[in-house]
C-alpha cells in the first residue's frame, strides 16, 4: 500500500509504479484491490489504470464476466515503466535538439540518434499531435557571424599597450 506523507497526495508516478508491481505479482486484480493498494477512491484508481494504458502502453484489459482487470496476453511480454519522465517544456526541448541534429549535414551521430528519434516520435504521437507538425514548428535560424571592425581592433590594441605589464595603470 502506498503511504501518504501528512498533507501530501500520492503522485501519478507512484500510482503507475504500484500498478506495474501489482500486475507483475498477481496478473489479475479487481478495482477494489487496486484502489486499496493505491489508497485512493475507485474513480481515482480507474484514472490511474487509464493513465497506465494510454501513457505507458500497458495492455490492461477489463474482463466484465470475471469482474477483474488483467494484463492481456497479446501485449508485450514485460510491463516496464519507462525511466524517462518529461514535462511539456522538456519534450519541446528534445524535439528542438532532434531538429537541430536533423538539419545538420549527415554525420556519424545520425545513426546513433535513430532509436532516440523513434522513441521521441512515439511519445509525441501519444499526445495526439503529429511529430512532423511539431518538428515543422521548430525552426533553427543560424546567427550570422559578426565581423569586428578594424578601428575597434586598433583601439583595443592601444588600450592593451597603454595598460600592459610594466606600465602604470591610470587611477
Amino acid at each position: 500500500m502506498i503511504r501518504r506523507s501528512q498533507g501530501e497526495g500520492v503522485d501519478k508516478l507512484d500510482r503507475l509504479t504500484t500498478i506495474q508491481r501489482l500486475f507483475r505479482e498477481r496478473r489479475t486484480l479487481t478495482i477494489g484491490e487496486i484502489a486499496a493498494e493505491l489508497d485512493c477512491s475507485v474513480p481515482t484508481a480507474k484514472r490511474a489504470l487509464r493513465d497506465a494504458r494510454s501513457r505507458l502502453g500497458m495492455p490492461i484489459t477489463w474482463y466484465p464476466h470475471e469482474h477483474h482487470y488483467a494484463v492481456s496476453s497479446d501485449g508485450p511480454a514485460g510491463i516496464d515503466v519507462p525511466g524517462l519522465w518529461l514535462t511539456g517544456h522538456e519534450l519541446g526541448g528534445l524535439v528542438t535538439l532532434q531538429t537541430c541534429f536533423a538539419q545538420l549535414a549527415p554525420g556519424p551521430i545520425g545513426p546513433l540518434l535513430a532509436p532516440f528519434e523513434r522513441r521521441l516520435r512515439a511519445v509525441v504521437a501519444r499526445s495526439g499531435v503529429p511529430f512532423d507538425e511539431v518538428q515543422r514548428r521548430v525552426r533553427i535560424v543560424p546567427h550570422p557571424l559578426r565581423t569586428i571592425r578594424p578601428d575597434w581592433t586598433v583601439l583595443t590594441e592601444a588600450m592593451m599597450r597603454a595598460t600592459g605589464p610594466g606600465r602604470d595603470r591610470p587611477s
